[in-house]
């Protein structure tokens, strides 16, 4: 690439001199300045530019590869150094890419956390209203226990006598029934011969 490089050196030497040539040309606008210096450097100006423009082209050529000025080997090197800066470019692109769907997938996994935070809320608020309404259950089954009209014998047995009947006005402390021990329940009966096998 020292075709190039040699280029653009004279591309920013003849720049420069564009600039001095430019001091020049203010210098001979000033009164009392010889007529004949402003027309040199006016016509000086005009070969420069046409000069930069020349090597401008000329320096576009090359790095376009249609330069007849340049070695085959020159033009494969800036072939090769533009394929390198397009396949670059490319996996510029890719990663841009590869980047926004991973902050997509960031964003969708946030989004996720956040709802799952707020079922998390939901069911342990769930969970203490069915603990709260099973409290409540078991306090309402234990008043009704006590206020059943189920009445348990202190003891398995016979029932042998009801002293009360339905529709009854039972008090605390009526016998309502009266229950035989059958461990303690005896029958005296007679039995044929007949019978008694």
């Amino acid at each position: 690439m020292e075709e190039i490089s040699e280029i653009q050196d004279d591309i920013d030497y003849n720049e420069a001199l564009l600039e001095f040539i430019d001091m020049k040309i203010v210098e001979s606008c000033s009164p009392g300045a010889d007529p004949a210096e402003y027309t040199f450097w006016s016509n000086e100006r005009t070969r420069v530019e046409n000069l930069l423009e020349n090597l401008i082209k000329e320096i576009n050529a090359i790095l376009s590869g249609n330069s007849l000025k340049i070695s085959d080997t020159v033009a494969l090197e800036i072939i090769r150094k533009q394929l390198a800066v397009e396949k670059a470019q490319l996996a510029l692109e890719e990663a841009q890419d590869a980047l926004t769907e991973a902050n997509l997938g960031i964003e969708d996994a946030e989004d996720a956390f956040e709802e799952a935070k707020t079922d998390v809320v939901y069911a342990q608020q769930d969970l203490a209203n069915v603990e709260e309404d099973a409290e409540e259950a078991s306090e309402v089954l234990e008043e009704a226990r006590g206020m059943s009209p189920e009445i348990t014998a202190p003891l398995d047995g016979f029932v042998t006598m009801i002293n009360v009947a339905g529709g009854d006005t039972v008090l605390k402390g009526t016998a309502l029934a009266q229950v035989a021990d059958p461990d303690k329940f005896k029958a005296d009966i007679l039995v044929s011969e007949m019978d008694i096998s």
